[in-house]
């Protein structure tokens, strides 16, 4: 399992390396806005809005990626050859599968990082006292850190969630299909009928069921809740129908 997590890494790497180097790019304008004690309004909002835009594209693109490579792997005619290796379909889909949540994670906790140093840079260089609390409570616009911090939180889990169904959508096409004329087209519709279903139950039942105040986090744990079940329901088809 390891070594199959390693190389779904490896496929990955470069769209990771991709916006690092923009990261990187938007940091050094932030950091140049910040020596000339954000005098210079321009330059600050490039970096801030640039920073977040980086972030926000970086956890869709690396989903985005990682259905398509599903995507090709099951639809070109060397398909067969992702099930000579000698693991099970579980295996093989569980690696994407936690890649796929190792990648964000790692982007959920690198731009919270960046984020709460740039935060901590900008409150000293302004002369503000710096605590922990004061850092919590900063606002931008109509939420304060912690808030968004949660906000986030729930969305990449959602957006976890919306990946997995996609790969059941492209396992479901590939069985009936196996790469023929339309079959993009098919799995579009299968991943959107999946997903108005999951939004559907969620809007129904989780409305009804979360005390106030703990949406988010019933949200949450429902959306996890789903991703197992398409993962198990993917690789259950993959195992029945597609490895033999």
């Amino acid at each position: 399992m390891s070594k199959l997590l390693k190389y779904e890494l490896r496929k990955t790497s470069f769209v990771k390396v991709f916006f690092l180097l923009f990261t990187g790019l938007f940091e050094i304008v932030y950091l140049l806005s910040l020596i000339d004690n954000f005098r210079s309004e321009p330059l600050f909002l490039t970096a801030g809005v640039g920073l977040s835009m980086t972030a926000i594209f970086a956890c869709l693109i690396c989903g985005l990626r990682s259905i398509d490579l599903l995507y090709r792997e099951l639809n070109s005619k060397q398909s067969y050859m992702l099930f000579m290796t000698p693991r099970s379909s579980y295996q093989i889909l569980g690696a994407k599968v936690l890649e796929n949540g190792l990648s964000l994670l790692m982007v959920w906790v690198f731009y919270m990082v960046l984020g709460a140093l740039d935060l901590f840079l900008a409150l000293v260089r302004k002369g503000v006292r710096f605590d922990i609390e004061t850092m919590m409570q900063f606002r931008f616009g109509f939420a304060d850190v912690t808030m968004m911090a949660k906000m986030m939180t729930i969305y990449l889990i959602a957006w976890f969630s919306v990946i997995t169904a996609a790969y059941l959508a492209i396992i479901v096409q590939a069985t009936l299909l196996n790469g023929r004329k339309g079959s993009m087209l098919i799995s579009l519709l299968i991943f959107m009928g999946i997903l108005s279903l999951f939004i559907g139950i969620s809007n129904c039942l989780i409305r009804q069921l979360a005390p106030s105040g703990l949406f988010g986090l019933f949200q949450a744990v429902y959306s996890l809740i789903c991703a197992v079940l398409f993962y198990l329901a993917g690789s259950y088809l993959m195992e029945k129908k597609l490895s033999v």
